[in-house]
């Protein structure tokens, strides 16, 4: 399923399964939009392990190993696909989501950087 998503004064089209789509509704109306993205969006669109590979471990270095502080990025476009998916879950205002205190308010510029933060 094509999904054209209207983004301010652009547009991005993004392909998603319909099982994808709707799963994806379902919980963003009874968990809300970080608990939709994080546990569920960003496993359907990423591989286990781009994700793996793309973050860096928690755990402690061993002693004389240098910490290079980079890991490879996740693609770019898929992220893109997340956040288009939010921000359309999110623009449909409160009436979208079950409970009233998971609505984060309309899309700004703060709003994505947190959930670009929480979610990816």
């Amino acid at each position: 399923m094509r999904k054209t998503l209207k983004i301010g004064e652009t547009t991005r089209t993004h392909a998603f399964c319909n099982k994808t789509w709707t799963d994806a509704e379902k919980l963003y109306r009874s968990k809300g939009p970080v608990c939709m993205g994080r546990k569920f969006l960003i496993k359907e669109i990423f591989r286990e392990d781009e994700l793996r590979h793309a973050t860096r471990a928690r755990r402690r270095r061993m002693r004389g190993q240098e910490d290079t502080g980079e890991a490879k990025k996740l693609d770019e476009n898929r992220q893109w696909q997340i956040l288009d998916l939010i921000r359309y879950l999110v623009s449909q205002g409160e009436k979208g989501v079950c409970r009233p205190a998971l609505y984060l308010g309309p899309w700004s510029i703060p709003v994505e950087k947190y959930m670009r933060a929480e979610v990816i």
